[in-house]
């Protein structure tokens, strides 16, 4: 933060009730929301998996992947990060 900018901070917060100003720490001590899962598009899971991009396409169809639309696409779709490592810790994935 530059030095005008936290001291308009400075200004802001003395302008502030006791009440209002705990009511803001309380608002920013909170712990921080876990950031979102991470989604894989299908190359990373073929990639992940040692398998084909048709393999993919087959365990969406068949349920065992879940395809979830990106925003803003019309095609576009991921596979939760989740999901995928529970397929390669469950070994029945893969050219075996």
């Amino acid at each position: 933060m530059s030095a005008a900018n936290l001291q308009l901070a400075e200004m802001a917060i003395g302008n502030l009730s006791a009440k209002d100003r705990q009511s803001l720490l309380r608002k920013y001590q909170q712990a921080p929301e876990a950031p979102p899962e991470r989604l894989l598009r299908r190359a990373e899971v073929a990639r992940r998996l040692s398998s084909s991009l048709r393999l993919v396409d087959l365990l969406a169809a068949r349920g065992a992947l879940t395809r979830i639309r990106l925003p803003g696409r019309r095609r576009g779709n991921g596979f939760l990060e989740s999901q995928v490592a529970g397929l390669m810790a469950g070994g029945k994935v893969g050219n075996q």
